[in-house]
């Protein structure tokens, strides 16, 4: 679905591209690649000629992240968005590249991370633009669209897990069937 959106952003995204780093060729940063960043909103004071998006979902119910999670709804969404950051010096490694590196983080309750509401919104409005909409209409879509998938990532994940119930499953394994689902 990002990969939809920044298409009619006009930023000629390349899904899941191969070589981006040529010191680990298998390692792949960008779910999605902005290859144009046409008013694309970074968060860093450098401006990347192009930007790999990391897109993952995440759960405030892992046992990992539960107690935090209590204390603040996006606990679990801004936990992973470091972990993503952090995970093989990513960020560094895709920055000698010339590349920005953007995890897109959201829950599977609905919920998405301010960085990733902010990149989202700002291909909202190249869309808008574009497609002469009114103001905030694509952004309406695209939340709608995102929260729909996760109800029915959600509802497999739920319908698997009545399937396998009666062999001793658990919550993490409904977790798990979600995240499955997701790819």
């Amino acid at each position: 679905m990002v990969y939809r959106f920044a298409a009619r952003a006009n930023t000629r995204p390349v899904l899941e591209p191969d070589n981006l780093l040529p010191a680990t060729p298998l390692t792949r940063p960008a779910d999605v690649l902005i290859v144009s960043l046409p008013d694309v909103l970074q968060s860093s004071w450098h401006r990347f000629p192009k930007l790999a998006l990391d897109c993952a979902i995440t759960s405030p119910f892992q046992s990992a992240t539960l107690r935090a999670s209590a204390a603040g709804a996006l606990t679990a969404a801004d936990r992973y968005f470091d972990l993503k950051r952090k995970y093989s010096d990513i960020k560094t490694r895709c920055k000698r590249q010339n590349l920005g590196f953007k995890p897109l983080i959201l829950k599977n309750t609905g919920g998405i991370t301010d960085e990733t509401d902010r990149l989202l919104r700002t291909l909202s409005v190249l869309i808008d633009r574009k497609e002469q909409r009114p103001r905030g209409s694509t952004w309406h879509e695209l939340s709608v669209r995102l929260l729909i998938d996760l109800q029915r990532g959600i509802h497999g994940a739920c319908s698997k897990q009545r399937l396998v119930h009666n062999q001793g499953s658990n919550l993490s394994d409904t977790g798990a069937a979600f995240m499955a689902t997701c790819k």
